[in-house]
């Protein structure tokens, strides 16, 4: 590294030869790093910071420094003291953690555009995952929401409608929180970055039955979700609502009040807002003759959403659902080739005189839901939806629970086949998980991935989670098997 020597002028001489001499190290250094990662060759520290420099590729794995720093278990500040120390004192300090006895480069390039070529060299150009874990671009890129329910109240906070939505119902029992209330902090700070964590963009905060329904509860515990996430930052999704009750009752205005409290979070919170299109995403919940309603004053970008998917077919040329989709609820229809690919593991409302006209939907214990993922991976739209997270009143829910009475179609599957289903696609973007299962769509032989590698596996659990990756992924990620 030079210590702010002067360039000399003109690019023949000493000069070239010396900048040629520093492309050829950097790119050794490049493969020493790559070597390091895919062989796991050195100390657990070391190979940590060798996988951080390789996935800090803006044009290719691109992560967050959160990202990185749940992969490789560095904190923040080391990550940003690797950054300066790969600047300031060069690889080999950066990566072995020894220190330099004399300078690697001679003083004729200025610091700055030494620095430059190496940071161009090392943090810029896409990385040879070829025979690894992960690509360097993405086998899919949309934006990937999870509707969120927002009506829970614990037994402690609110036992009226701890009885009337928990009790009335409800046919399960969340595993890991129990009967919890939707404005609980620690619960939604689990909740949120958990979702981070797994590759969930945004949430999609059920507010389709009035903003102030449930005695101001729902209006109180939206401002704990929006209070939570400004406190975690990155680690949380951004936020937007789904709404749209007041129109469904003949009331224009009454709409306009509600998208008045939406704008006003946007406004408040900006940083934890979801945006498409350039503005607030505002998702309207309506029957179909209402899908086209749009915000007088155009704050959101309005995307409809009915009940059940197939409800919008009469009116699917009059709204142009074949280029914005529905965003829900029930996705038992898509609409090709819109903007938008939805995922129901299942649906209920038969149960507990909840009342509802829609047949159920059978989870078929997982395969409707893992039938539906290969689906939104093999098409690659902008846009997957997923309803939803904690619906478990419509029994469209994918947090892990308990079955208090027998359902059909349901409990022969892992408690948390869904949450590990949806994490195990949302990693295809980039690659495979490290001893997760795997298997083509058209072929029977299961995989384990271990050590970079497809292993043949025999006698699998038929309750383990098998992710069924489309005929062309095996090629796409290049892993030996």
């Amino acid at each position: 590294e030079a210590n702010g020597g002067e360039v000399e002028s003109g690019a023949g001489g000493s000069n070239g030869r010396d900048l040629l001499d520093l492309l050829r190290r950097t790119v050794e250094r490049l493969l020493e790093l790559q070597n390091i990662v895919k062989k796991l060759k050195g100390t657990s520290q070391k190979v940590n910071r060798a996988i951080a420099l390789l996935h800090a590729d803006a044009d290719g794995s691109d992560w967050t420094n959160e990202q990185i720093a749940a992969r490789t278990g560095l904190t923040l500040r080391s990550l940003s003291n690797l950054r300066k120390k790969l600047v300031t004192e060069g690889f080999e300090a950066a990566i072995h953690r020894k220190e330099r006895l004399c300078p690697s480069f001679p003083k004729k390039l200025d610091g700055m555009l030494l620095r430059s070529i190496v940071l161009s060299i090392l943090f810029f150009i896409p990385c040879d995952f070829s025979s690894g874990a992960e690509k360097s671009k993405e086998y899919f890129n949309a934006k990937v929401g999870l509707w969120y329910t927002v009506w829970w109240d614990s037994q402690e906070r609110d036992p009226r409608f701890y009885e009337h939505h928990w009790v009335k119902e409800t046919r399960v029992k969340p595993i890991k929180h129990g009967y919890y209330a939707a404005d609980d902090p620690e619960k939604l700070k689990d909740d949120f970055q958990y979702f981070r964590r797994i590759g969930i963009d945004y949430l999609l905060l059920d507010d389709t039955n009035s903003h102030w329904n449930d005695a101001g509860n729902i209006a109180a515990h939206i401002d704990a979700c929006f209070a939570v996430a400004a406190d975690l930052g990155e680690k949380a999704p951004k936020i937007c609502f789904a709404g749209g009750r007041p129109l469904i009752d003949g009331s224009a205005d009454g709409m306009q009040v509600e998208l008045d409290i939406f704008a006003a979070y946007a406004e408040k919170y900006p940083n934890e807002t979801f945006r498409w299109k350039g503005k607030p995403l505002f998702v309207n919940f309506n029957i179909p003759e209402n899908y086209g309603y749009q915000d007088k004053l155009e704050r959101f970008t309005m995307r409809p959403a009915g009940g059940h998917t197939s409800e919008g077919l009469p009116v699917r040329e009059k709204f142009e659902l074949d280029r914005t989709g529905l965003y829900g609820w029930v996705f038992d229809v898509q609409y090709e080739p819109s903007e938008v690919y939805g995922i129901t593991p299942g649906f209920s409302r038969s149960h507990n005189d909840l009342g509802t006209t829609m047949p159920p939907v059978s989870r078929e214990n997982g395969q409707r839901y893992q039938r539906e993922w290969l689906a939104a991976v093999k098409r690659k739209p902008e846009m997957i939806v997923i309803s939803s997270w904690n619906d478990h009143a419509e029994e469209t829910g994918i947090e892990a629970v308990e079955l208090r009475e027998k359902i059909p179609g349901r409990g022969e599957e892992d408690p948390f086949f869904y949450q590990k289903t949806t994490q195990g696609y949302l990693a295809l973007k980039k690659g495979f998980l490290e001893n997760w299962f795997y298997r083509g769509e058209n072929e029977s032989q299961v995989y384990q991935y271990r050590n970079n590698r497809l292993e043949k596996a025999t006698d699998v659990d038929p309750r383990e989670v098998v992710i069924v990756v489309p005929d062309d992924y095996f090629d796409w990620i290049g892993a030996g098997r």
